[in-house]
């Protein structure tokens, strides 16, 4: 492959390539310039002998982003062009009007699987994958322009309003016991894997795509504490040594949950939570295609909000405040009012800002 192939083709991106949606709205918000490519390319050939670094480049630049972003992205872009055939615009390049239209038309007119309105984070990431492909082709992004934008704010400032009453209740000691006894007895594979995801979740304020994420060989069993290895996350997007130590003897410590989980899986290698079949005792087939990317047999986020559910409303809590999110607010809020630091919380659940761990801090009615 000649290096001036490659240089060509990724020109627009090297000075188009800001970060984020969110990033950009903060950071670029009323002073957007697009740069010309001769204030940076000042040589018209890359010597020959340039060549030979040319794939080790390629590599490089096609790991800008992580494969499971560009695969959201990639699913998130399908609507974005839906809309625009429907309707008879282009999709790339588009107008920032057709943009803003849609965010509307995506806040006001779509639902969710489940039936409910699409959440904000769900529509930024739709407006970020319509930057991703704009700037990938080498384009000006139109959610750049200020119309994007206000529409954008806009939005999160009506659905703030709207959810202020609404957000997920934390799961504490009490919710947690119920709803390990909602599960019942150690019968199933189904019923102990539950048990094991459900208390790791709490004690660790794990996310639960971090759940979905871990593998065996992430987690060490040690005299005092489970030791977890986090290799990725929403706040370690470069794969950073980070760890959580989660002590034996704290209430519904999950260390005896997740080794029974082992034992009775016999799970002694890959991802740590797989799918179970409908009969609760057949682990379903488990393959890792590490080249493409993709893992068959586990979970995802989704089931485990499902499964939070099921269980909050056979527990008889109020399942309509109860979320996924409930373990991670629950695991703030537990430790806050067994008067445990804020330093000592961000240790545990990852947070960097101590601003944003106080937003976790939901106290019961």
């Amino acid at each position: 492959m000649q290096l001036n192939r490659v240089t060509a083709n990724i020109k627009p991106l090297i000075f188009n390539e800001f970060g984020t949606l969110m990033n950009t709205i903060a950071k670029y918000k009323g002073k957007v310039t697009l740069k010309n490519e001769a204030d940076y390319f000042f040589e018209d050939e890359m010597p020959p002998s340039f060549n030979q670094f040319a794939d080790s480049v390629e590599a490089l630049l096609n790991n800008t982003r992580a494969s499971k972003t560009i695969e959201t992205y990639e699913d998130n872009i399908k609507p974005f062009y839906e809309f625009c055939a429907a309707n008879g615009v282009q999709a790339i390049p588009a107008d920032p009007r057709t943009v803003a239209i849609f965010i509307s038309y995506q806040a006001n007119h779509c639902v969710s699987q489940y039936g409910k309105a699409l959440s904000v984070n769900t529509i930024a990431t739709r407006i970020a994958a319509i930057r991703y492909f704009h700037i990938k082709s080498g384009l000006p992004s139109p959610t750049d322009h200020q119309i994007c934008i206000d529409t954008f704010d806009g939005l999160k400032r009506v659905r703030d309003r709207q959810t202020q009453d609404t957000r997920q209740d934390p799961i504490l000691y009490p919710d947690i016991e119920s709803l390990l006894e909602a599960i019942g007895p150690d019968d199933t594979l189904k019923a102990v894997r539950d048990k094991a995801i459900l208390t790791l979740g709490l004690q660790g304020g794990f996310r639960r795509s971090e759940l979905c994420a871990l593998k065996v060989n992430d987690l060490s069993f040690r005299r005092n504490a489970l030791r977890i290895d986090i290799k990725f996350s929403k706040a370690n997007q470069k794969n950073k040594l980070e760890w959580k130590e989660l002590p034996i003897d704290e209430p519904f410590a999950a260390y005896p949950f997740v080794q029974r989980w082992l034992a009775y899986s016999g799970i002694t290698g890959g991802h740590l939570f797989r799918s179970i079949s409908r009969d609760k005792q057949t682990i379903r087939t488990y393959e890792e295609d590490i080249a493409a990317g993709k893992v068959n047999g586990i979970l995802s986020g989704n089931d485990i909000y499902r499964m939070i559910k099921q269980y909050s409303v056979a527990a008889g809590l109020q399942a309509s405040r109860i979320g996924a999110h409930s373990l991670r607010s629950g695991c703030v809020t537990q430790l806050a009012e067994n008067d445990k630091t804020d330093l000592y919380i961000m240790g545990r659940t990852g947070h960097q800002d101590p601003r944003t761990l106080q937003n976790y801090i939901k106290r019961k009615d």
